[in-house]
């Protein structure tokens, strides 16, 4: 039978009131807490878990790109993907929230990159303060599917816009990434296949010394107030929930 799993993303202060509870949390049952490192999930995640959860869980683990930090009962397991990466894998027993709690409230000065094809937003933060905006934008038409050579010359037209977008925001990425102090990570997001592309035709980004976030960030158009709101999502956790069918209610 496959285990249910329940899939919430907690924004820090939710995730914080969860590990105050861990903390207060007074089982009859065992407890223990198992931190995985990104692309690391140990086989069994935890002999507390039936084998079926314990598999389904190990693999949410395994997918996710910041590691995983595993709370566990016989009834019940709470699975939470931090907004930045375990640096060290562990298993203890009882609730250890330290390592968790010190990683999502540690204030990080980070930078974020922002694109899409017709605009672009780039944000410096310290914590969850944004202390440098920019954004812009360059017109690019969307694809020509008649053919022939006027298809051919509609490409060139837009490739040169793609170009001129790419370069426009290249140029006050590097000018903000090298022109503040140290940044702790660097984040991407907007459309996945246009960053990529973008990555390889700016060499400030290709070759920053910044670490780069593995999470990238699903956002709509890059404007201002993106990135305003973005504080929000930088430091949301990703919990999975899997309960036991015969927990009661006030386990």
């Amino acid at each position: 039978m496959t285990p249910t799993l329940r899939h919430t993303l907690y924004p820090r202060e939710r995730l914080l009131r969860l590990l105050d509870d861990l903390d207060r949390a007074a089982f009859a049952s065992a407890t223990e807490t198992v931190a995985c490192t990104p692309g690391e999930a140990p086989t069994p995640l935890s002999t507390l878990l039936p084998p079926e959860a314990d598999a389904a869980l190990a693999e949410t683990a395994a997918r996710s790109p910041t590691g995983a930090v595993l709370f566990v009962s016989a009834e019940r397991a709470w699975l939470i993907s931090p907004p930045l990466p375990i640096a060290e894998s562990f298993r203890g027993s009882g609730y250890q929230t330290a390592t968790l709690r010190a990683l999502v409230m540690q204030r990080y000065r980070i930078a974020v990159v922002l694109l899409r094809l017709g605009g672009w937003a780039v944000g410096i933060y310290d914590g969850d303060a944004l202390m440098t905006a920019r954004n812009g934008g360059r017109f690019v038409k969307n694809r020509h599917r008649k053919g022939g050579q006027s298809q051919r010359r509609f490409e060139r037209i837009r490739e040169k816009q793609i170009d001129q977008l790419f370069a426009q925001l290249c140029a006050v990425a590097e000018s903000l990434l090298m022109g503040t102090e140290a940044i702790d990570w660097l984040f991407l997001g907007g459309d996945r296949h246009t960053v990529q592309a973008f990555r390889k035709s700016c060499p400030a980004i290709a070759a920053t010394k910044i670490p780069l976030s593995p999470r990238f960030l699903d956002v709509p158009e890059p404007r201002h107030e993106t990135l305003e709101r973005l504080p929000r999502l930088l430091y949301a956790s990703r919990v999975t929930l899997w309960t036991s069918p015969t927990a009661t209610d006030n386990a």
